[in-house]
């Protein structure tokens, strides 16, 4: 690969040798913009001198309308370049050390740079910022070259999570060093699941709700008297948009940390390419999260779940992860207006959620676990979480009270009233102690819960109004 961008110097330093007057003005001049360097400690004109000095090459030429589309150090990239370094004079002439990233010495280089040959001209730029290792070298080769740009497009797009968060976590390297230690087989199906997850992030819609007219201004713009947030404000910005993603990034410090069979993570690389978005967030969670001695078990529900179903228990866990599934709205006694925007349930919850899931499989087998979706479908997710934790431990403690037909349907008769309407009260709870903290608080005695698709209520409050 031909590369001639300008060279950038980044260094000079002054040492005695013979030169003329002329040269000498010019280092002078540049001596004296350097911080690093005081004008009265330079040589006078009579000594000698020469340059010492070294630079940073680009491998690719960047386009400044991918940049005013993506900058890659917000995702905490970082540009590689080509460092040559002067070492020194022979009779040859002069001396030069390359490096770049982990490589040293032309011969190495140049191998790797072509690499970019294989890449689109965006990809080449996404490329540039990975960390020349051996570990990348070797899985560019094994890869063809619709591979390797589906993996370096995967790399970059699963590190665009949350843009205004600076903590951010290169994996990058750590991700290629994972995929380098993969079979042929395991490595090329991994990438191939890779390029099948970004298709169901781009086809995900993440949208704000349709809001009825008496919740806008007369701008069209959500118009409420309150706003509660019980989540944090990265959290917040990252609800929508950027939360297609999010799948992609799961995904990746999966593979990272990957404690599964090749056997296995094939089976469950299977299920993921083969699943929509929602389906597979579940599953990629429930893999992450669940214990180790559970693993062989989880693989035997993951087969033995419909995952073409669009409401199965996958897609319905994955429900959890997300803001706009645990945001509620509520009108006052004063004719007031509350939003609610909780926060997607934690590792922890979901841990103990996928431990009780495993049991109930084990002991009690998928066309239960059926069952009990199927009396509680609608139900908020947070008060699905509790609900399946209550139904769970009740199961582990009495057994024998599950094993009619109908025991599932009696429990929620008597139960899940009660968990939907505690998940609620919490809620309000939450509600009416941020609203007493207030300066210009509202004066409110109950709240009401809105149901944004329910046309009557829409309709008595227009009238009403």
């Amino acid at each position: 690969m031909n590369i001639r961008p300008p060279y950038q110097m980044n260094n000079g330093n002054v040492v005695n040798s013979t030169s003329s007057e002329k040269l000498h003005e010019k280092v002078r001049e540049v001596a004296t913009n350097r911080a690093d360097d005081e004008p009265n400690q330079l040589p006078s004109s009579d000594n000698e001198l020469t340059i010492d000095f070294s630079y940073t090459q680009s491998p690719v030429t960047y386009s400044k309308e991918f940049f005013l589309n993506l900058d890659l150090s917000m995702i905490g990239l970082k540009r590689y370049g080509i460092h040559r370094e002067h070492m020194g004079t022979d009779e040859n002439g002069h001396i030069y050390k390359d490096t770049y990233g982990d490589f040293e010495g032309r011969e190495k280089i140049d191998e790797f740079l072509a690499i970019f040959d294989r890449l689109d001209e965006e990809q080449k730029i996404k490329f540039s910022h990975f960390k020349p290792t051996e570990a990348l070298l070797d899985v560019a080769n094994r890869l063809t070259d619709e591979e390797l740009g589906q993996l370096t497009d995967f790399i970059v797009e699963s590190l665009t999570i949350n843009l205004l968060d600076q903590k951010k976590d290169d994996y990058s390297t750590k991700l290629i060093n994972k995929l380098s230690n993969m079979s042929d087989e395991v490595l090329q199906d991994t990438v191939k699941t890779m390029s099948k997850l970004m298709e169901q992030a781009d086809n995900k819609v993440f949208a704000e709700p349709n809001l009825p007219a008496y919740l806008l201004d007369k701008d069209g713009h959500a118009d409420f008297d309150l706003n509660v947030r019980g989540l944090g404000f990265f959290e917040d910005v990252n609800a929508y948009g950027d939360m297609n993603n999010q799948l992609l990034n799961d995904y990746a410090k999966f593979v990272i940390d990957n404690k599964f069979s090749d056997g296995d993570l094939l089976d469950l690389n299977a299920h993921l390419a083969n699943s929509d978005f929602d389906t597979s967030r579940g599953m990629l969670d429930m893999a992450t999260l669940v214990k180790a001695n559970d693993r062989t078990t989880f693989i035997e529900m993951l087969n033995e779940v419909d995952t073409r179903e669009p409401n199965n228990l996958f897609a319905r866990l994955s429900k959890l992860n997300y803001e706009n599934e645990n945001t509620e709205y509520f009108r006052t006694d004063n004719r007031e207006y509350v939003k609610f925007k909780g926060a997607p349930a934690d590792d922890n919850e979901k841990s103990r959620l996928y431990n009780q899931l495993i049991k109930a499989y084990e002991n009690q087998g998928l066309g239960w676990m059926n069952d009990v979706m199927e009396q509680s479908e609608g139900m908020p997710v947070r008060a699905e979480l509790n609900m399946w934790l209550s139904i769970l431990e009740n199961v582990e403690e009495n057994p024998d009270a599950f094993k009619r037909s109908d025991s599932v349907e009696t429990w929620m008769e008597r139960n899940l009233s009660g968990i939907v309407n505690d998940y609620y009260q919490g809620i309000k709870e939450k509600v009416f102690a941020h609203n007493e903290e207030l300066d210009n608080f509202l004066n409110m005695s109950m709240l009401e819960r809105i149901e944004l698709d329910t046309i009557k209520l829409d309709e008595q409050t227009s009238t009403a109004e």
